[in-house]
């Protein structure tokens, strides 16, 4: 089993959507995944409240989640089995009690818009000093990148990169409405028309990274 953590140093950088997409990605490769969250709105994403037929739980039937109350890892841990489990941690403390065994995978998601490096290089140095094996953040994921603006984008992810390496950083996942708007559609990217392959290429990314690293 193996567990992956998502953290932000700012709410609203997509955390949701990165876990959602990345663990139904997963999915693909025959793996069962688990999401814990505290977020209830969730629930309607995944229609997991049985007020709709089809529902994307029900057409990912590898994949299922979890409300968490009072952030009760340990109780998320002790259900089921499964390949992976997702931990989307609300602010950005390393959860208390969160498994400290070996294959836990810390992501920080991004806005690239709304990002300060300092805030990015402080999480790092937390990190360090309360994970068990001593790690930082192991991958960043640029989040929210907007076409036209990729000069600015790209100076943030250069100064991460010459801070962090670039083995820690993630293709930037591109900003449309399209993925603003999945879940009020109820799906996820991987079902997006053909039109925004470039979206689910960005996530495809995502997935194999993750796959290599743990």
């Amino acid at each position: 089993m193996k567990n992956i953590v998502l953290l932000a140093t700012r709410p609203g950088a997509g955390v949701h959507t990165i876990a959602l997409n990345l663990g139904i990605g997963l999915t693909h490769f025959k793996k069962r995944v688990f999401l814990a969250s505290d977020c209830v709105r969730l629930a309607d994403w995944l229609n997991s409240s049985g007020h709709r037929e089809n529902s994307l739980l029900d057409r990912n039937p590898a994949f299922s989640w979890q409300l968490l109350s009072g952030h009760n890892y340990d109780e998320a841990t002790a259900s089921g089995s499964f390949d992976y489990r997702l931990y989307l941690q609300h602010g950005k403390d390393w959860p208390a009690g969160f498994p400290s065994q070996d294959r836990v995978l810390a992501l920080c998601v991004i806005d690239v818009s709304k990002a300060d490096l300092p805030g990015i290089m402080a999480l790092n140095q937390y990190l360090q000093e309360v994970r068990p094996d001593g790690r930082g953040i192991d991958l960043l994921v640029p989040n929210k990148v907007k076409p036209g603006e990729w000069s600015e984008n790209s100076q943030l992810i250069f100064d991460l990169a010459e801070d962090l390496g670039w083995e820690k950083i993630a293709d930037p996942i591109p900003h449309c409405e399209a993925l603003h708007d999945l879940p009020k559609e109820h799906t996820s990217v991987w079902e997006l028309p053909a039109q925004y392959n470039n979206r689910r290429a960005a996530f495809q990314s995502l997935v194999d990274r993750v796959l290599e690293m743990i």
